[in-house]
């Protein structure tokens, strides 16, 4: 290898590097002819070192009155999963060169780090504990619970294990093997398939003293804790669980892939979920409620009236670490919020909260630019440390990542008391301070001494009742109280206290074991759901549940809910941020005489750069006899349309070439009236499709956010900013909650005897979830009994919904990142009732005709029940004809200067060559990305989605992926074999994975699709299907020029 010359550095010069980012001198040798690498450099890996220039120009950065340092570099803490602050400021930080797609033992490691000068600067350091796969990290006291995988002899996951490791002695290392607290909370098959990207994550400790874990969508089956305690989870979600490993349960449901959560000291918990690439689900910031079922995959699109939605859609990214933040010695305009930290775009946010009856609103602004940022912590003395991954690669890379410490600015370190030496009352006083920190780990040392069990008590109690003190410090003494006395009647006490009222409910029904052998009141429940606010409502419904008893169902029922009337006859397309010739194509199901809908409104100043507006092109109805219709011929039922100019192409594809093969485009349509523009649906109109792209605003970095919809006409519209799945509604909190205490308390009798009342939709609500033969047998005489035809469309709706069930999941599958998203059920199975359920819906097909065949139809068609008798309004889809053969073998095989440039020298090149965008995207079709590769959401997945992938990747990591395919496998793209029954094998990735069939596309673009019931064996081999060289034939102009056209896509 040749010496690295400088002039190859003309834009790097060293005295500008950030005075945080420090390199030792000992790999380095300079002269005044060349920079040289030593041995040792390399064995940090060329590529890697070329992959921190990026990093290097483009500092971390926070807000003027912060300080940032850089704590700890790769020579201590490459590849930084997770981290935990303790109480004195020592760093625990997991170390994972397995990254999120490497597979195998012996690659991690939490590190332990002191800054005993407190400059900012990490000055010693340990290895607190070898250990695979850290994933979550908490310490308190001398315990260090960890969250990691846990590998069998034969080097293969056996799933992973929340445990916990001591430090006694406080040598800084382990004392000995970790303490399983949980086995098996991640699915084993797909760690050992895939690696830990879809896993169970970070871990955090709310002021109720259960440790919350955050599970990834590979979800988990028979997670057993110590006390035997077993649960199952298909999909993504919160668990929770006590620090000794008792009493595990569900806390949330239906997320994507969350990496953390951030606990407010009122018990809320936040997350910032992950995207799923174009597949209608983006990043979302969540607020997570008790009971709370999120969506994802099953419900989210086409039964979003079942869940909580968002607080807002983000687009794309990755989120990863979470901490609620609230330290008095931070300034006041970032406490008392929830930051959240995002991969994807290289950043943590804060989210500013608004109340909003049981929930919140919120507005989200950047809070600090980190280099693929992983996670974040706070001790008391208010000292963030804040973990990245620094362009490490799904794989990991022992050169790449830091840990670095964020501060006010004037901000003095203060000593934090050593707790195990001060007395009682000392502690207790520590429960009054204002920080949030400080009060948790007071309240830990608290309940580490039975011995003073009587006395702390009394001491709590007082701090519980002094209404002089915040409502944060009175809400941790309740808690600590309720953790220490085990009658659940203590903390209920409360309840008379205004301003404890929600949080004494939710303490006293907190441990289910506690209530089994106590006779705790119902009456301050019922009254509380009855006159109390959203916030207490919603946790007293959420007690009644876990208290059991059957007589509170009445008024579980009483909670106002009427289920929107559009629910099983609307549809969307997903959210689209618009800038420059960026375009959205869709195609939607429509119903002749129900609405088509455009939401749109402007990201940017309407002042500056004019009202937002939206141009269409090809926008068409395909009629049921297969003829097209004209968007243009039709007058808008509200809003305006105008015909324009005919659109520009969308940067990607060759222009020219489109010229050539088509003729040219006809006029837009250009429609004003943000935020919601609406069109009758035709008669004999089945679907419409269109490209869309931003009108109106002119200037460079005007966009608009899009979406659209269809629906019922005359309905009481959403003119939000984003799908009802990802529209903030608090008011749907407190009938989801009590809809699920109702199945919880199994109320079949209750709830049938509240239909033909106002409760009979959150009745039908509850029914709807409760496979149990009485409930379709009371349903079914309900039916029979001949109902008005309202609710007659109702009990009809809710037998379709128990027609099946979810298959029971035993971890042996993952649905991918890509799953089947039209729901209910993801595997859905018949069961002992089905059969007089498809008698009683096949009975009121007969003779059917108009409406009434039409809504039977439907139903059929939304609920997947397969039952032909009903009929179908699905539109026959033609096979859609194979893409033009590319012999990409044939390409590969071509030769230039990039397949005899060292790949050091081509990365240079990319640092170096400025942008040619235009001609990047000529490139992408002529050398054949086109081929696999989808620009824009919503299209068929034939490979990794590049629309979104200038946020994901720099151009130094993106010109490795091209050039070095089988180092980057992006994630839901590994080769896939299939073993069928008749003992023929299959090649390729995975298009499609629904609950019945596997789309399979091969290297030379063929695509088929194999029933799942044909399958015996699924294997996901490491390789990429990508071949090598397919760049190879490109001067370094063009191949700079491919890469930065990539890197633009954000």
């Amino acid at each position: 290898m040749p010496p690295l010359r400088l002039p190859r550095f003309a834009a790097f010069r060293l005295p500008s590097l950030p005075s945080a980012f420090r390199l030792s001198p000992s790999p380095f040798r300079f002269s005044s002819s060349a920079f040289r690498l030593s041995p040792s450099a390399f064995r940090l890996g060329f590529s890697a070192f070329l992959l921190g220039l990026t990093a290097l120009r483009a500092a971390d950065s926070v807000p003027a009155d912060l300080i940032l340092s850089r704590f700890s570099g790769p020579d201590l803490t490459p590849c930084v999963a997770t981290l935990c602050v303790s109480a004195t400021g020592e760093v625990y930080a997991g170390v994972d060169l397995n990254g999120s797609l490497g597979k195998g033992p012996g690659k991690g490691r939490i590190v332990k780090l002191i800054d005993s000068d407190r400059d900012g600067v990490a000055d010693q350091h340990t290895v607190f504990a070898a250990i695979d796969n850290p994933r979550g990290v908490l310490a308190i006291g001398t315990k260090v619970y960890v969250l990691h995988t846990h590998f069998g002899p034969d080097g293969l996951a056996t799933g992973m294990n929340l445990a916990v490791l001591e430090d006694a002695n406080r040598d800084g290392v382990a004392d000995g093997p970790a303490t399983v607290l949980v086995r098996g909370i991640c699915a084993a098959k797909a760690i050992n398939d895939r690696g830990t990207d879809h896993s169970t994550n970070g871990i955090r400790m709310g002021i109720d003293g259960w440790i919350y874990i955050a599970v990834g969508d590979f979800g988990f089956a028979n997670a057993t804790g110590t006390d035997g305690t077993k649960l199952t989870l298909l999909g993504g979600g919160v668990a929770r669980v006590r620090p000794d490993g008792t009493e595990l349960e569900l806390y949330a449901t239906g997320t994507r892939n969350d990496y953390d959560v951030a606990i407010d000291p009122f018990l809320n918990l936040f997350s910032r979920g992950n995207t799923n690439d174009g597949g209608g689900w983006n990043i979302r910031f969540l607020h997570l409620v008790q009971t709370g079922e999120y969506g994802y995959p099953r419900l989210f699109k086409n039964f979003a009236t079942e869940i909580i939605p968002a607080l807002e859609d983000l687009g794309g990214g990755s989120g990863v670490g979470a901490f609620f933040l609230s330290e008095p010695t931070w300034p006041a305009r970032y406490n008392d919020q929830p930051l959240m930290a995002d991969w994807g775009r290289k950043a943590i946010f804060l989210h500013r909260l608004t109340p909003d009856g049981a929930s919140f609103r919120q507005e989200v602004e950047e809070f600090a630019q980190v280099s693929q940022v992983t996670d974040l912590d706070v001790d008391p003395s208010g000292q963030m440390f804040v973990g990245a991954w620094d362009g490490a690669g799904y794989r990991g890379d022992p050169g790449k990542g830091y840990v670095s410490r964020i501060v006010p600015k004037n901000w003095t370190h203060r000593a934090f008391p050593e707790l195990e030496k001060l007395k009682l009352p000392e502690l207790v006083a520590l429960l009054r301070s204002p920080s949030s920190t400080t009060r948790f780990y007071a309240q830990r040392e608290i309940l580490a001494r039975p011995a003073d069990s009587a006395s702390a008590k009394l001491a709590v109690a007082a701090v519980v009742r002094d209404a002089a003190l915040s409502p944060a410090a009175r809400v941790a003494a309740l808690f600590t109280l309720a953790q220490l006395d085990a009658d659940p009647r203590a903390a209920l006490a409360f309840a008379a206290d205004h301003v404890l009222r929600e949080f004494a409910l939710r303490a006293a029904a907190d441990r289910l074991p506690r209530l089994q052998n106590t006779a705790v009141p119902t009456a301050p429940f019922v009254a509380a759901l009855a006159n109390g606010t959203p916030r207490e409502r919603a946790a007293a419904a959420v007690a009644l549940g876990r208290l059991g008893k059957s007589d509170t169902a009445k008024a579980l029922l009483a909670q106002s809910y009427a289920k929107p009337d559009d629910a099983g006859d609307s549809d969307f397309t997903q959210k689209d941020t618009l800038k420059g010739n960026r375009d959205s194509r869709f195609t939607l199901p429509v119903k002749p005489g129900n609405e088509l809908r455009f939401h749109f409104s402007a990201t940017t100043s309407e002042a500056a750069n004019g009202p937002a507006q939206l141009a269409l092109s090809e926008a068409t109805f395909t009629m049921a006899d297969g003829q097209k219709l004209n968007l243009s011929v039709l007058k808008p039922k509200s809003g305006q349309a105008a015909v324009g100019a005919p659109l520009p192409e969308a940067a990607g594809p060759n222009a020219k070439a489109k010229k050539a093969k088509k003729a040219p485009a006809g006029p837009s349509l250009v429609l004003s009236g943000a935020p919601l523009v609406t069109f009758t649906v035709p008669e004999g109109a089945v679907s419409f499709s269109a490209r869309a792209v931003r009108a109106g605003q002119n200037g460079p970095d005007a966009s608009i956010e899009f979406f659209a919809s269809t629906g019922r006409a005359g309905e009481n519209r959403q003119v939000s900013y984003a799908p009802r799945h990802a529209t903030p509604n608090s008011a749907v909190i407190v009938p989801h909650v009590a809809a699920h205490a109702l199945v919880r308390l199994r109320a079949v009798d209750e709830c049938l005897a509240a239909l033909g009342t106002a409760r009979e939709d959150l009745a039908l609500w509850a029914l709807s979830q409760l496979h149990e033969p009485a409930a379709v047998d009371g349903l079914l005489a309900k039916l029979a009994a001949a109902p008005a035809p309202a609710l007659r469309a109702k009990l009809l709706t809710t037998l379709a919904r128990l027609y099946q069930n979810e298959a029971p999941y035993d971890a042996s599958w993952w649905w991918g990142t890509r799953p089947d998203t039209r729901g209910p059920y993801y595997k859905p199975v018949t069961w002992s009732a089905s059969p007089k359920i498809a008698a009683a819906l096949e009975a009121e097909a007969a003779g059917a005709s108009g409406e009434r065949a039409d809504f039977l139809a439907r139903l059929n068609d939304s609920h997947r029940l397969g039952l032909k008798a009903l009929g179908t309004r699905l539109p026959v889809v033609a096979d859609t004809p194979s893409k033009p053969a590319i012999d990409l073998a044939k390409v590969a095989a071509q030769s230039g200067a990039v397949a005899t440039t060292p790949i050091e020298d081509l990365l240079l090149s990319v640092e170096k060559l400025k942008p040619n965008h235009a001609r990047g995207a000529v490139l992408f079709t002529q050398q054949g990305c086109i081929a696999c590769h989808a620009l824009q959401p919503g299209g068929a997945s034939l490979g990794p989605y590049m629309g979104q992938i200038g946020a994901i990747m720099n151009p130094v990591q993106i010109a490795t992926a091209i050039v070095r395919p089988n180092d980057t496998v992006s994630q839901g793209f590994q080769t896939v074999s299939l073993t069928l029954k008749d003992g023929s094998v299959r090649l390729g990735f995975a298009t499609e994975t629904t609950s019945d069939k596997i789309v399979l596309r091969d290297m030379a673009g063929a695509s088929s699709t194999i029933a799942t019931a044909d399958i015996k064996e699924e294997k996901h081999i490491p390789g990429s299907m990508m071949p090598e060289g397919l760049a190879n034939a490109l001067s370094l102009e063009d191949f700079a020029a491919l890469v930065h056209f990539l890197a633009a896509k954000k």
